[in-house]
């Protein structure tokens, strides 16, 4: 069996039927190092050792604007859930025969394997039965879509870990020149781990809304930085304070709130809201997308894209939404100065990146890892520069 690691322009890093290749050439294994009486190394390991060599070089160039793009895998080690067991933990096999009833009403097909157990389908078709249905079976089925949203509230709300990687990969992905533009996390993903591990680490997290409190969103925040006026030097840029990142969350959060009067808060980046403003998985996120703060989000996202000598990691992102897919396609052919780096277990397996993986082998700017979040967050390297930097 064929385990890709690495799959770029000039190098495809496999391991198959126990031996490591890169492209057609067998590589042979790393024993400098080997200690006499210790277990032979398997050539898996000596895979992800030359891929991690690799993607450090990639990172560690000079890039002026580095956007991150992350999704559900980025909470895996935090306790949090990927679609499939979302799915599980809606539809348990105690309710079998009424989930059955619910499926037959919307008119879904009961699920026979994982790949069919799409949440967003599901509440899609289910909210497009309520427009048909009864008003007796209209209810129930509301009832019903509320319950699992609900249970994706739940199921987002998540404390920081004690070893969770959010705070280990801030500290690194931040250690850069003061002279380059602040580091962009958008996230898909609900939860505010990445708010937790700021606040842990005495990060400011530029996130859009006021730094008042209550915290109100005007997406012109978005183009206020921080500086140090007690400390001025000689040179302007050195006047940036450091630990400063830009934070979007395109499909909302679940301590975002709107009130009455329009506007949007932020609460407790501990707690969830009673009526969290998040964009459900299902067909109308495309259409609520273009709502406030969702399109200030977007419109941030594609403008970060198409700048020049830019880094675009993704990483926890399993490219199912079809909208950010595109905006990355297009943005790979008509922007010349953009690096795209995606960090995803299994790539070679997902159909979802097929296209890119291919495209992978043909252009240079373009790079998979076979890496989950934890192993990024411990092997992104710190920028020798940033050191520098900050030197009296």
């Amino acid at each position: 069996m064929k385990k890709e690691i690495l799959k770029s322009h000039d190098k495809a890093i496999y391991v198959e039927d126990g031996k490591l290749f890169d492209g057609t050439e067998e590589i042979s294994l790393d024993t400098s190092n080997a200690t006499p009486g210790t277990p032979k190394k398997e050539p898996e390991e000596d895979g992800y050792r030359i891929s991690r060599e690799y993607y450090k070089k990639i990172l560690s160039r000079p890039f002026e604007n580095i956007v991150v793009l992350t999704g559900a895998g980025t909470s895996k080690s935090s306790g949090g859930k990927v679609m499939k067991e979302l799915w599980d933990e809606a539809f348990t096999t105690a309710n079998k025969v009424e989930d059955e009833k619910f499926f037959n009403t919307i008119n879904f097909p009961i699920p026979t394997t994982d790949i069919q157990k799409n949440l967003e389908e599901l509440l899609s078709q289910a909210q497009k039965a309520t427009g048909v249905l009864d008003k007796t079976e209209s209810e129930k089925i509301s009832k019903r879509i509320k319950e699992i949203e609900t249970l994706v509230v739940k199921a987002c709300t998540l404390p920081l870990q004690a070893d969770s990687p959010h705070l280990k990969f801030l500290n690194k992905v931040t250690s850069r020149k003061l002279k380059y533009s602040r580091i962009k996390i958008f996230t898909l993903n609900y939860d505010t781990l990445f708010e937790q591990a700021a606040a842990e680490g005495n990060f400011v997290a530029i996130n859009g809304f006021s730094f008042s409190s209550p915290a109100y969103f005007n997406g012109t925040f978005f183009d206020y930085d921080i500086v140090n006026r007690k400390n001025s030097r000689v040179s302007e840029e050195e006047n940036f304070v450091t630990k400063v990142f830009h934070l979007y969350k395109p499909h909302g959060s679940v301590n975002w709130e709107k009130l009455a009067n329009g506007k949007i808060v932020a609460k407790d980046i501990r707690k969830a809201s009673q009526s969290p403003l998040i964009i459900y998985p299902n067909s109308n996120k495309y259409e609520s997308g273009y709502d406030q703060p969702f399109f200030e989000m977007m419109s941030r996202f594609q403008q970060s894209v198409r700048q020049p000598n830019t880094m675009l990691l993704c990483v926890g992102f399993s490219f199912g939404d079809k909208h950010f897919k595109n905006v990355i396609q297009e943005a790979i052919k008509s922007n010349s100065g953009l690096n795209l780096l995606i960090v995803m277990p299994n790539f070679s397996e997902r159909d979802q990146v097929k296209d890119l993986v291919e495209l992978a082998g043909k252009q240079n700017n373009v790079t998979f890892v076979n890496e989950d979040f934890q192993a990024l967050a411990e092997n992104y390297p710190f920028s020798a520069e940033y050191d520098n930097d900050n030197e009296d």
